[in-house]
């Protein structure tokens, strides 16, 4: 999914070039619906059907004039939800294995005649 979330940023920076006014809250408002359905989709393949329909809007989109600061900065914003919404698909199914552990050190029994065995550093315990 990467390569197509890719290609949806990609186009979202494209788009934001495409409206001014009350055409960037539109715009806002329709990418902002197509973030939406990113993030709703379960699988690859609803994402990727989100991406085409995305595609053949922003190329239309395209046609229009640059949109003001605030709304390349809210444009911005659904980006990065779009961005972290697509990350899901970026990850393997099922998480590798842990590799096996160690089974803990055994505990060393008292010396039978009750004494304490001295420190292995060699140090004195008060």
């Amino acid at each position: 999914m990467k390569l197509t979330l890719s290609s949806i940023l990609l186009g979202l920076s494209f788009t934001a070039v495409a409206a001014c006014g009350s055409k960037g809250d539109d715009l806002v408002g329709k990418v902002t619906g197509f973030k939406n359905q990113i993030c709703a989709c379960a699988d690859e393949a609803c994402a990727g059907k989100v991406e085409e329909a995305y595609k053949a809007w922003r190329k239309e989109a395209r046609k229009g004039p640059k949109p003001a600061e605030d709304v390349i900065t809210k444009l911005q914003g659904i980006e990065k939800e779009m961005r972290a919404c697509g990350e899901k698909f970026d990850k393997p199914a099922d998480p590798p294995a842990a590799p096996p552990t160690e089974p803990p050190p055994t505990p060393v029994a008292p010396p039978a005649d009750g004494s304490a065995a001295a420190p292995a550093d060699g140090s004195a315990t008060p």
